[in-house]
């Protein structure tokens, strides 16, 4: 009895490794995926025009924005992305800490540190989701609802 009871925490442990070993490797792969599609619409877009010429002025038309304006957001994600990513997981991490302080009140007083480390955490990444909304709009980079179109890159 002792020894199945030793496993379940091994057993526990390996899984939850193992998933988030698995999980990178899925993330990365379509991450992966996605530039090189990226790529390969980029360059036969190029191979269009014969010289930097013919590229600079196409550029210079609003179709030529939009295309480069997409492409950027594509390939960073953009910043609303990343402000819902990093909502995203201070959202997670405060459920999470709440989860083991919660616990910690009814089964071990152990689960304290980590439920406040994680609510911490999670706290952390919603201000720090908060500050980048803020910062972006005022510097123009997170344009309000309505803005954004037809504007070029500066």
């Amino acid at each position: 009895m002792d020894d199945v009871a030793l496993l379940v925490p091994i057993f526990g442990i390996v899984f939850s490794f193992g998933f988030a070993a698995f999980a990178v490797a899925i993330g990365a792969k379509t991450k992966q995926k996605r530039w090189e599609a990226l790529a390969s619409v980029q360059n036969r877009m190029l191979e269009r025009f014969g010289t930097a010429q013919e590229f600079t002025e196409f550029l210079k038309t609003p179709e030529g924005r939009s295309y480069m304006l997409v492409a950027v957001e594509k390939g960073e994600g953009g910043q609303a992305a990343r402000v819902l990513g990093s909502v995203r997981w201070g959202v997670v991490l405060a459920a999470l800490g709440i989860g083991f302080i919660t616990l910690s009140a009814t089964v071990e007083n152990e689960m304290v540190v980590p439920g406040v480390l994680l609510l911490s955490l999670g706290v952390g990444f919603l201000a720090s989701s908060l500050i980048s909304t803020r910062l972006a709009r005022s510097w123009g980079m997170l344009g309000h609802t309505g803005e954004g179109e037809g504007q070029s890159i500066r």
